[in-house]
């Protein structure tokens, strides 16, 4: 008899799918997930205040920064909702 897989919930998915394209620091982070753009932000500090970013068109990914401490992740296009 096939063993069953356990079901993947869509939390679970965000995170592997970010983990494919970033690597992601130890430590407390949080998700927000915008469907209509298919954007997930992931937060590295709680109540930030971003003051620059910088971009890695390639991959799909924006860095957010306050002062020289990365704040919070973008991935664009995590689904590939509009991959062409």
């Amino acid at each position: 008899m096939a063993k069953r897989r356990p079901v993947e919930s869509r939390e679970e998915e965000m995170w592997r799918l970010a983990r494919s394209r970033v690597e992601l620091p130890a430590g407390k982070l949080w998700l927000k997930y915008q469907p209509d753009a298919d954007i997930l932000w992931i937060g590295l500090k709680e109540a930030s205040a971003p003051t620059h970013s910088d971009d890695d068109v390639k991959n799909g990914l924006i860095f957010n920064y306050e002062g020289r401490n990365l704040v919070s992740i973008e991935v664009l296009d995590l689904y590939g909702t509009y991959a062409a």
